[in-house]
């Protein structure tokens, strides 16, 4: 009688085994050790595991099978990808969603408008330092250059910049007004008819008035320490010109009767 064994482990194994019960080994045809117990033949036929280790299987149709080699490249691609995608995603958080606070960034800073104290017929405002006060009924937006108001019945709109490009005593300049002026009608359709220096409780400005649209427009320059304020309105309603005239140039001088903040 002859019996089977295992290649590796060298357990005996029965002839119908798919793998050794002992190491776990699979068992194939060709890898399946025969011993005889025929002491004459004094010798033990093997085959080699070795020689089946580094071939391809073959599926029912005896076509070698390569998925195994395949499995082996797969594993690390994948890991690879994996990895990649993470570094991915983290790059991506880090240049669109991480923000530190940081003296460069204007999604950093502060906004720059934002109301300081409300009086019962005033709120005080925060404009590049300087304390503007504005009707309770004028809403304000804007970003670090400009500032847009409105009041309550929309029939006025009010726009203030600070320009430190230019000196007050250059801006009033007659070479300075006519170019103004001149860029004013071409690029804005915006008609100036009269323009002169004016002065209300003690503080000096520039007063241009004209039109837009056929609307009243007036555009007001006061000094600040690095240039000039630029406060601009238009009006809806002509009716409303003559008072609303008087408030939006009230808004404009309001800075020089407050502190500094």
């Amino acid at each position: 009688m002859s019996s089977l064994k295992c290649p590796r482990c060298k357990k005996e194994i029965n002839e119908n085994d798919i793998f050794c019960m002992s190491c776990g080994m699979p068992m194939k045809e060709e890898i399946k050790v025969k011993t005889k117990e025929n002491e004459k033949e004094g010798k033990i036929e093997t085959e080699t595991y070795e020689k089946t280790a580094n071939q391809p299987s073959k599926d029912k149709n005896n076509i070698p099978n390569i998925s195994t080699k395949k499995t082996k490249f797969l594993v690390p691609i994948v890991i690879l990808s994996i990895i990649s995608i993470c570094l991915a995603a983290a790059l991506i958080y880090f240049i669109f969603f991480k923000k530190e606070d940081c003296p460069v960034c204007e999604e950093c800073k502060e906004p720059e408008i934002q109301i300081i104290e409300k009086e019962p017929t005033f709120q005080y405002i925060n404009f590049h330092g300087y304390r503007f006060s504005i009707p309770l009924d004028w809403n304000f937006e804007g970003d670090t250059e400009e500032y847009r108001f409105t009041n309550q019945d929309e029939n006025i709109y009010v726009l203030i910049s600070d320009l430190s490009t230019v000196s007050y005593s250059t801006f009033i300049s007659d070479s300075y007004q006519k170019v103004y002026v001149d860029t004013l009608q071409t690029s804005y359709d915006i008609s100036i008819t009269t323009s002169e220096k004016k002065e209300k409780d003690n503080i000096s400005y520039y007063m241009m008035e004209g039109s837009y649209n056929s609307y009243n427009y007036i555009i007001i320059a006061t000094e600040n320490d690095n240039g000039i304020f630029l406060t601009e309105a238009q009006f809806e309603d002509n009716s409303v010109f003559t008072t609303k005239k008087e408030e939006v140039i009230d808004f404009a001088l309001s800075y020089a009767k407050n502190d500094k903040i």
